[in-house]
């Protein structure tokens, strides 16, 4: 009896575990905003974006979206918006996302928003969204 009772404990533990892990939404991991994760782009340079994205239903897209959520009436250069849409057409699980933006050196600087979403081949999307500064 006592071993029937170890041996259910055994397969509830596994079976959390694995539906814990395996929830069928794409992950975006350590993501790197900026050189060291500065948050931090610079008029005129690259601005460096890295991800470990995994989808257990493969991957089928990356969206990347940039754009000043609160432009100055006064502001004398314009806002900067980006959006890159990356397809991927291989049968991929996981993927380095590793991306160098330009950043123009005529934009406006300041805090600008940056949105990243992952679409998996079922339809899962999972979103992460954070701030940047767009400085000289």
């Amino acid at each position: 009896m006592n071993k029937v009772k170890i041996l259910l404990s055994i397969i509830a533990v596994v079976f959390m575990i694995s539906s814990c892990t395996k929830s069928g939404f794409p992950e975006i991991n350590n993501l790197e905003l900026g050189l060291e994760n500065s948050k931090t782009a610079y008029l005129g340079k690259d601005f460096h974006i890295e991800a470990e994205v995994v989808a257990v239903n493969l991957i089928q897209k990356i969206d990347i979206k940039i754009y000043d959520e609160k432009l100055d009436a006064g502001q004398t250069n314009p806002a900067w918006e980006y959006t890159n849409v990356i397809i991927y057409t291989d049968n991929l699980k996981n993927v380095l996302l590793h991306e160098h933006i330009d950043v123009p050196s005529n934009v406006a600087t300041g805090e600008y928003h940056i949105h990243i979403s992952v679409t998996d081949k079922e339809g899962n999307q999972t979103e992460k969204e954070d701030h940047i500064d767009v400085v000289k």
